[in-house]
């Protein structure tokens, strides 16, 4: 059981699981000020304590900026002072205190630098690189790609100006600017050698494998409510019962659709109640939530 200052309050519930937790990863989800710095602290100091104890310079404690990282250092050596000052194993508090500054407490992109500035010959990097500031590196990269367009324009690139009068300059900077941006998700250079045909099978086979799917999925789940308000209520009326029931047929034909567009678009139809009257409902409240439920844009 490790020890606790007495100069703040106790962890909450949620705080107290996420520190009893060994052995395995915790994810925390909390918004600004409900405690993620402190149970990361906590878990750094737990860690250095105990007859299991590790090592400080196995422990590594990230965070995204800089300020984040300047306050963790500071509460890590707060709760370390505070465990000195209790008396109990004084020696090993102070060698932790001292070692801190070198603790590995910092960002993700100070820790990948440290680690590239040590392999930088098997990395294959310059060992005197820095890391720019995410302002700096966008205002670079902007700069780079306007002035590779201008270059390009000049030569009159025929691929450049063939996609420029189709789709307008701003657009296919735009789109460069995203594939920039998604770089990392993939090496663009092995698309540089297909064939557009092979390009355009490649997107539709992963759009009706994976994209359409998902789309559907997520369809599937705002119609739930409405087919349960269906299903909840009794329809006296033949003219409203026939209209359900093809909604319901037409539900049940999207899930194995290999092309959907044309069953979205009788369901769009099918969703709208004109023609069916209010009176021809159970009741008018139940005919007006209907008519907001299977509001056809908001289905879609």
């Amino acid at each position: 059981m490790s020890t606790s200052r007495t100069d703040r309050p106790p962890p909450t519930p949620e705080q107290s699981r996420a520190l009893a937790v060994e052995g395995s990863s915790v994810a925390l989800s909390a918004g600004a000020g409900c405690g993620k710095t402190f149970v990361l602290a906590e878990r750094f100091v737990r860690a250095l304590e105990g007859p299991d104890s590790l090592p400080l310079d196995r422990i590594v404690a990230l965070t995204f900026t800089n300020k984040a990282a300047r306050e963790l250092r500071e509460r890590i050596r707060r709760e370390c002072r505070a465990r000195l000052d209790l008396g109990l194993e004084t020696a090993r508090w102070r060698s932790v205190l001292r070692s801190l500054p070198a603790a590995h407490i910092g960002t993700f992109h100070s820790f990948c630098g440290d680690v590239l500035r040590r392999y930088a010959i098997e990395a294959g990097v310059d060992p005197g690189f820095t890391v720019l500031d995410e302002p700096i590196a966008l205002a670079i990269r902007d700069e780079s790609l306007d002035r590779m367009l201008r270059e390009e324009l000049s030569r009159r690139n025929s691929d450049l100006l063939d996609l420029a009068v189709d789709y307008g300059l701003s657009m296919v900077r735009q789109s460069l600017d995203d594939l920039l941006n998604h770089r990392s998700a993939g090496d663009l250079r092995s698309w540089v050698t297909r064939q557009p045909s092979q390009l355009v099978e490649t997107w539709y086979s992963r759009f009706t494998q994976q994209i359409q799917p998902a789309l559907l999925a997520n369809f599937a789940t705002s119609l739930k409510p409405c087919l349960d308000r269906i299903d909840s209520a009794e329809f006296p009326n033949p003219k409203v019962r026939s209209r359900l029931d093809d909604f319901r047929a037409c539900t049940t034909r999207l899930s194995g659709s290999f092309d959907p567009a044309p069953i979205l678009q009788e369901l769009i139809n099918l969703a709208k109640v004109q023609g069916l009257g209010a009176k021809l409902w159970p009741s008018l409240d139940f005919y007006e939530s209907i008519k907001e439920d299977f509001d056809g844009e908001k289905l879609v």
